[in-house]
């Protein structure tokens, strides 16, 4: 698989200014990010300290955003990395001391992406649809019926300030809500967002449903 380097958060382009600096709360040390990085360990004591200036906002108005997205349809997942990794520490926030619950959305990730591989399905839509897939059983009361549209509303809040472009976050946010429906979940016309201008087909509901299946067997 390839890998490239997105070209604008290439070092050969940096500023100084675009390495952001962050106090680790637990020793006070120094971590410095490079503007990919959401999170980094601290090299005093490994504490996980999140990127005070990094919000993905590139995906907004970087000339080159179209080219990244096209390369994660066409199987470069180098992208989806600073991401996920995110993506894994608010659902882990969402489900609190819920260890079994975060131990099947991650359950259901591996599934999901080594599936989506085979399958051809969008990475940048299929991995943040998987981690977050069952978030609305993190709240109080929440029952089967519920989990569905309650988990698109809590998602949404939760990718609120990573500005992912609105159609792929549409995307993510409706296998949320339908991942329980088989017959909808199954059909691979479930449409994928726009990427220059084409119109992108990709199986992820059927992926998700398949990976959540397999792992409650």
């Amino acid at each position: 698989m390839s890998r490239v380097r997105c070209p604008g958060q290439d070092p050969m382009f940096l500023k100084a200014q675009d390495i952001a600096e962050a106090e680790c709360p637990q020793c006070g040390q120094k971590v410095e990010f490079w503007p990919d990085e959401l999170i980094r360990a601290c090299r005093g004591c490994g504490h996980r300290v999140r990127n005070p200036q990094n919000a993905m906002k590139c995906l907004e108005w970087c000339r080159y955003a179209a080219r990244c997205l096209a390369a994660l349809r066409s199987g470069d997942e180098s992208w989806v990395g600073p991401l996920r990794e995110e993506f894994i520490e608010r659902m882990r926030k969402a489900f609190g001391s819920d260890e079994q619950r975060i131990g099947h959305a991650l359950a259901v990730l591996r599934a999901a992406e080594e599936i989506g591989r085979e399958a051809g399905a969008d990475p940048f839509v299929l991995v943040p649809a998987a981690i977050f897939h069952d978030v609305g059983r993190s709240l109080p009361h929440c029952g089967d019926a519920e989990h569905g549209p309650e988990g698109r509303r809590l998602t949404a809040e939760l990718l609120a300030d990573l500005h992912i472009p609105g159609a792929v976050q549409d995307e993510i946010l409706s296998l949320i809500e339908h991942h329980h429906e088989r017959d909808r979940m199954a059909a691979p016309t479930m449409a994928a967002p726009t990427v220059a201008g084409a119109t992108v087909a990709a199986p992820n509901g059927a992926v998700l449903f398949d990976a959540d299946l397999i792992v409650n067997l």
